[in-house]
């Protein structure tokens, strides 16, 4: 009876549903319009890689001197949860992953553990060990990726003006980084005269070990000896070129002679050869790289881009082309007008389905339910913080046919009792009562079918462990 007394008051007072139909459409549009829209869902791997360079050194040296000090150390974070080392020549790379199960928050938590744990072992590894990075963005995908490119202009131009399109497109809300990536390394080049260098009784090898002994890196493979040459990656504290040519080699001490590094050698800077080239059309180019925040509308943020773009854009000298690459943001925005256009569809086709067997009025009541149900899941979303993207999508679409079932059922079942002379009020009140437990058990059904979904993160985990 407690059932019927509130299936009536629903019906009795139509004045406030209608009221409250209103204010959910309101609701609805707003928060619509509000939350955030993705092309998928954020996906927050809890892992990390961590890159150790130590110029010259073997694969053995990485391992002992290095690699094995830092594996020690990360394993005693908390929720520690899997580990695997990859050790190259003058490289190592470890993968880290800690509980998938953990918070965003305390994942941060640990990630500090292990920064910390980094700088406790570099007072306990070689000197010559020249960097060691942590990066936790490991599925950081980009939102927007477009080519900056000019047959006249060299990657340094391109570089130049990248960063003014890059300093142009700051601070739009939504987005969280903007790189430039397809930037040739430049390289110092030493051309030695084999001549010279006997001359002063010197070795390749010890102009080698001198270039390095200045905290000089020279990469693997990058001594050429046909050639004589060495390729080498400078540090700070050489500004200028001419400084690398007036290095001193070697002091005879009979003649009172200082040897500088210009007397045996030609220095020369020149674009790292073992670098990639990107071009596009056959003309050197660059990338910007736009990644966009967590839990922003990337439909907002991409046209704010695309606005500042027809600015800055026109501005660039003659002969640059800003193309696109990916725009995601466009994908998304089709994606949701390929949405609109099926649901209006599709309650066209219920309308026509139930109305052959149920009559016009049914069939538009029970249509009717489709846009209301969709206007409070957007206000639940919005409320709730949670994104619209295409998984979000497909399981809106998948719901909305559950619904349009509910519907049918309770809507026959008070046509049933009108059919059979009940009083309309009277047909209203018990047929939604009638069948109001077997909808309920249906929609609880289909909810303890899809709860398992909320075991990922513990299927992550297993994943993760097998690889």
């Amino acid at each position: 009876m407690k059932n019927r007394g509130i299936i009536k008051s629903f019906i009795i007072n139509k004045s406030v549903i209608y009221f409250t139909v209103v204010m959910i459409l309101i609701a609805g549009i707003y928060a619509y319009n509000r939350i955030p829209k993705q092309e998928y869902p954020d996906t927050t791997l809890p892992a990390c890689y961590i890159t150790i360079v130590y110029p010259g050194a073997t694969p053995k040296e990485m391992e002992e001197g290095v690699t094995k000090k830092l594996e020690e150390k990360i394993i005693e974070i908390d929720d520690y949860f899997y580990s695997k080392s990859m050790i190259y020549n003058s490289m190592s790379l470890t993968f880290l992953v800690v509980d998938p199960a953990l918070s965003k928050e305390v994942i941060e938590e640990r990630w500090d553990e292990v920064r910390g744990f980094i700088e406790d072992i570099k007072s306990d590894i070689p000197s010559g060990v020249k960097s060691i990075t942590m990066d936790t963005d490991v599925m950081k995908m980009p939102g927007v990726i477009m080519a900056l490119s000019g047959e006249e202009y060299t990657y340094d131009q391109l570089d130049y003006y990248g960063q003014i399109l890059k300093n142009g497109l700051g601070g739009i809300e939504g987005v969280e980084k903007i790189e430039i990536e397809g930037i040739q390394d430049k390289v110092v080049k030493v051309d030695v005269d084999i001549d010279r260098l006997s001359y002063y009784g010197l070795a390749l090898s010890d102009i080698s070990k001198i270039l390095q002994s200045q905290s000089m890196v020279i990469p693997i493979g990058s001594i050429e000896n046909d050639n004589y040459s060495i390729n080498v990656i400078t540090n700070g504290d050489f500004q200028t070129i001419d400084e690398i040519r007036k290095m001193i080699i070697k002091r005879d001490k009979i003649k009172g002679e200082v040897i500088t590094l210009d007397r045996i050698a030609n220095v020369s800077m020149e674009l790292d050869d073992v670098k990639f080239e990107a071009t596009m059309d056959g003309e050197p180019n660059v990338f910007l790289v736009v990644y966009f925040k967590q839990h922003s509308n990337i439909i907002l943020a991409g046209k704010e881009i695309r606005d500042r773009l027809k600015v800055l854009v026109p501005e660039l000298p003659e002969g640059l082309k800003l193309s696109e690459i990916t725009y995601i943001p466009e994908t998304i925005d089709e994606s949701i007008d390929e949405f609109t256009m099926s649901l209006i569809q599709g309650i066209i086709i219920v309308i026509l389905v139930i109305m052959l067997g149920m009559g016009l009025k049914n069939s538009l009541i029970v249509s009717l339910s489709i846009p209301i149900a969709i206007f409070i899941t957007f206000t639940a979303m919005y409320f709730l913080k949670m994104e619209f993207h295409m998984l979000s999508l497909a399981a809106l679409i998948l719901v909305l046919g559950m619904l349009v079932d509910n519907a049918i059922v309770v809507s026959d079942s008070i046509q049933g009792r009108l059919d059979n002379g009940e009083e309309r009020m009277s047909a209203c009140i018990n047929g939604a009562r009638e069948v109001a437990m077997p909808v309920l058990s249906s929609t609880l059904t289909t909810i303890g079918a899809c709860s398992p979904l909320m075991l990922l993160p513990a299927a992550l985990g297993a994943f993760i462990g097998s690889i």
